[in-house]
């Protein structure tokens, strides 16, 4: 499963920007975004608005859906 940091990484690269314009953009400070993606901080929700809007894409589409992983053995 692709992390948060690594879907923003994609579509700041898939827009064409780097970590500085996209910091820009979005109104912080690069070593924000580098962190971001690293997964080394998860944004707040207004941080995380402020880089979807400088992307282009929807808040939804930068959170990875973590789906319920099957138990390994059931129990009898």
């Amino acid at each position: 499963m692709t992390s948060m940091g690594g879907l923003i990484a994609k579509a700041r690269v898939v827009r064409g920007f780097d970590r500085a314009r996209l910091a820009s953009e979005a109104g912080v400070r690069e070593r924000t975004i580098e962190r971001i993606e690293k997964d080394l901080h998860r944004p707040n929700v207004k941080t995380l608005a402020a880089v979807a809007l400088a992307l282009g894409v929807s808040v939804d589409s930068l959170i990875p859906i973590l789906r319920p992983r099957k138990p390994a053995c059931t129990p009898s």
